[in-house]
């Protein structure tokens, strides 16, 4: 059984570290909100570890929406997801 709280914060800390270039205040909150919104709440470890290409850049164009910025880039969405998935497979 995953640990849901460990599993959301270091995500959340993962992708606000991915995208502070472009979003430097963007808290682990923010992006747990961004995410969720194309993600169901709900998702599980093995969901993130499954995203396709198509995902990252859907995320990627919910995040820039959110934080009404340009620059983020699926690049960055991903990193943010990979390194949280490392850690916790």
């Amino acid at each position: 059984m995953e640990d849901r709280s460990g599993l959301l914060t270091t995500l959340g800390r993962e992708l606000s570290e991915a995208i502070e270039e472009i979003v430097p205040d963007a808290t682990s909150q923010d992006c747990y909100d961004a995410l969720t919104e194309y993600l169901n709440e709900n998702f599980k470890l093995s969901d993130l570890a499954t995203l396709t290409e198509e995902d990252y850049k859907s995320i990627t164009r919910q995040f820039c929406r959110y934080f009404e910025v340009d620059g983020i880039t699926a690049e960055q969405i991903k990193l943010g997801i990979e390194r949280t998935v490392n850690n916790w497979s």
